[in-house]
């Protein structure tokens, strides 16, 4: 999500960028019901479309980002023991 929503973002029409904070905010509320317990991933908050597409996209490739980086250390706190 946050490779599409980077190599894209120059040529995001809105509906397109509604469609990434979608699938954002449907990830996040996934990783919220599989971890109701991490702090971090609880206080993840939904983005919203704030009428510009671009700054949509960049939003979601940071958010999406932050995502996989804390769902990475989830991984590998549950490898470790």
């Amino acid at each position: 999500l946050a490779q599409r929503a980077v190599y894209n973002h120059m040529f995001t029409s809105p509906e397109q960028a509604q469609g990434w904070i979608a699938e954002y905010n449907r990830l996040i509320a996934e990783a919220k019901a599989v971890f109701p317990m991490d702090s971090h991933i609880q206080a993840l908050r939904e983005l919203k479309y704030l009428n510009s597409a671009n700054q949509a996209a960049d939003a979601v490739a940071t958010a999406a980002r932050k995502l996989a980086q804390m769902m990475t250390t989830i991984q590998n706190r549950a490898e470790a023991g």
